[in-house]
């Protein structure tokens, strides 16, 4: 189904496939950067994945990077036998299926130092809210989702 692929692709792409790629081929072993510390961060190796696949497919060509992507995210492919299901995607459909509009998400804390912040945001939906913490705003709305989702059960 499109909507499955869909997910499947979402999850392949997203920062924690790339940073988890990226420390295979130990890529936060040799990446150079100012702060060593941020060489281990996975949006920085993410980010470093993307550019060398970039870097390969304008010197080599699609063949090439396709090769080496295939190669490289062949387990990862493996992972993915059902499509995965994140607590955000998972409220959505439940609040879709009883007619009321999407989940709100509201950032209403930040603490930490600023490499390592944590993120504090509150979901509101179907006249309830749930809060969650987490490394990124994404993770700290997929940690609020997946609380609310244990309130509605």
């Amino acid at each position: 189904k499109e909507g499955d692929l869909a997910k499947r692709h979402s999850a392949l792409v997203c920062t924690e496939a790339l940073g988890q790629v990226a420390r295979e081929i130990k890529m936060d072993e040799t990446l150079e950067v100012i702060d060593t510390e941020m060489r281990r961060q996975t949006h920085v190796l993410a980010n470093a994945m993307e550019a060398l696949l970039g870097a390969l497919y304008m010197d080599q060509g699609f063949d090439a990077a396709y090769d080496l992507i295939e190669k490289l995210w062949d387990e990862l492919i493996d992972t993915f036998t059902t499509p995965p299901q994140d607590s955000k995607s998972t409220l959505q459909e439940v609040v879709q299926k009883q007619g009321e509009p999407l989940p709100q998400y509201e950032i209403i804390g930040r603490e930490g130092e600023e490499h390592a912040p944590i993120f504090e945001v509150k979901v509101t939906t179907m006249g309830q809210s749930a809060t969650g913490k987490g490394p990124s705003r994404k993770g700290a709305e997929q940690s609020a989702a997946e609380e609310m989702l244990k309130k509605l059960k």
